[in-house]
């Protein structure tokens, strides 16, 4: 390239592309021109050629808007070809470094896309490379890329900040990175918590073996707190709703073992005695009225004793079954039973009543036709587990038993789903919760 010459030009000719500094103060301007028309133009502008002949600036925008204003020629040095990119940019950003109108944020934003330009022709550039590049100091160099990164990522308003000092821009990125930090750090440690507390897998409960391969601490158990299926098929006797809309995406119980019979309620006491501790445990389960009697039975046969002769009541206020209501009176209440094993047991909370009134959720986020609320879960919970129980839910469902249990306080925390659609459902709503 011939060495570049000094020429006289029309200012209305030379095309302005793209540049760091986006607006010129006009304080600033207004001095220069009158500058110039008292002393003349000092520094020439710079200039290259383009493929079409004409002139493009490469530095000395306020110059050139100068000798606009005042219709008098500008000096510039013309090159007679485009530097690279590369190059045109450090020579903008060290011609306009010393400006007083090119603004903080607007440096910041300069440094950061030079230095990441030069980091891709060398995977080894660092900041202080630049920053020598420039003419300025390593630590001022990384002050300009913590601002620029900061309003990149929207922590700064490029709006709101544009008159800002450096300091003040300085201060303000660091406060905000390191309140980032923190937040980071809390949701890691949120997430870390929720893995820890909760353990949700998909299967059959009924396999111990299952159980233990996972880590369930299988006969330590303190409390089984559950909404098992009791003979109610939900998925044929609904022709709308959630039960519908589960069918379409292709829920269905596959298990060949009658939840109404003998035989189920035996397996699910068996499984109680397996899982839990023999000296202090409780379980609380949900069930059919016709059941209630079978629990009675195969609890006891199991070493378990009800702490009522009789089922307990959840009152829910709104029917279950409204579909039905046209042929039948409606379904307001749902029966559970409540037993315990061994000589230590007791309740933390005094006035555990034999009813209990929670309305239904009615949202349209509910994942599970026969999905219980929260704080149905909790009110038991709360009433009958110390933070130090291990509680374990084995037909979590929509998992609004696992999501109660934390927020009662417990820190170990298991639950099973059999059904795959289901639980993807129920794992998806605890990630949402959790963090």
């Amino acid at each position: 390239m011939a060495s570049p010459k000094v020429v006289s030009l029309n200012p209305e000719t030379i095309l302005i592309g793209e540049r760091f500094r986006k607006s010129l103060k006009s304080s600033e301007l207004n001095h220069l021109i009158n500058s110039i028309e008292m002393h003349g133009q000092l520094q020439p502008i710079g200039v290259y050629v383009n493929n079409e002949g004409q002139y493009v600036l490469l530095y000395g925008h306020r110059r050139l808007e100068a000798c606009k204003r005042l219709k008098r020629n500008v000096r510039a040095i013309v090159f007679d070809k485009k530097p690279d990119a590369l190059r045109g940019k450090i020579f903008e950003f060290i011609e306009n470094a010393v400006r007083e109108d090119f603004s903080p944020l607007e440096k910041a934003l300069a440094f950061k896309e030079l230095h990441e330009k030069l980091k891709e022709r060398d995977k080894e550039w660092t900041v202080e490379k630049t920053a020598s590049l420039l003419g300025i100091s390593r630590k001022y160099g990384q002050e300009l890329l913590r601002v620029a990164r900061a309003e990149e990522a929207g922590i700064i308003d490029a709006e709101k900040v544009k008159n800002f000092s450096m300091k003040d821009l300085r201060q303000l990125s660091s406060f905000s990175e390191r309140t980032q930090r923190v937040i980071n750090a809390v949701q890691e440690s949120i997430k870390e918590e929720a893995i820890q507390t909760i353990k949700f897998i998909n299967g059959n409960c009924f396999d111990i073996d299952l159980l233990k391969s996972n880590d369930f601490p299988v006969g330590k158990f303190n409390a089984v707190v559950t909404d098992p299926p009791y003979g109610i098929d939900f998925l044929t006797e609904s022709a709308s709703g959630k039960a519908a809309e589960l069918r379409k995406e292709g829920l269905k119980f596959d298990d060949n073992l009658d939840k109404a019979s003998s035989d189920f309620v035996e397996e699910f006491w068996k499984f109680c005695d397996l899982v839990t501790d023999k000296e202090k445990a409780i379980v609380i389960a949900f069930c059919s009225i016709e059941q209630f009697f079978l629990h009675k039975n195969w609890s006891k046969a199991y070493g378990f004793n009800l702490f009522y002769p009789r089922p307990l009541v959840w009152i829910k206020a709104s029917a279950g079954q409204p579909f039905k209501a046209n042929v039948q009176p409606s379904t307001c209440t749902e029966f559970f039973i409540f037993a315990s094993r061994g000589d230590n047991v007791y309740i933390p909370k005094p006035g555990f009543a034999d009813w209990i009134n929670i309305p239904r959720e009615l949202s349209k986020e509910r994942i599970h036709p026969t999905q219980k609320p929260v704080a149905l879960f909790r009110r038991l919970i709360e009433y009958t587990c110390f933070p130090d129980y291990k509680i374990i839910d084995p037909f979590a469902g929509s998992a609004s038993c696992l999501i109660a249990a934390k927020e009662a306080g417990l820190k170990s925390i298991y639950g099973v789903e059999l059904n795959e659609v289901i639980y993807k459902k129920a794992l998806n709503r605890l990630k949402e919760v959790m963090i």
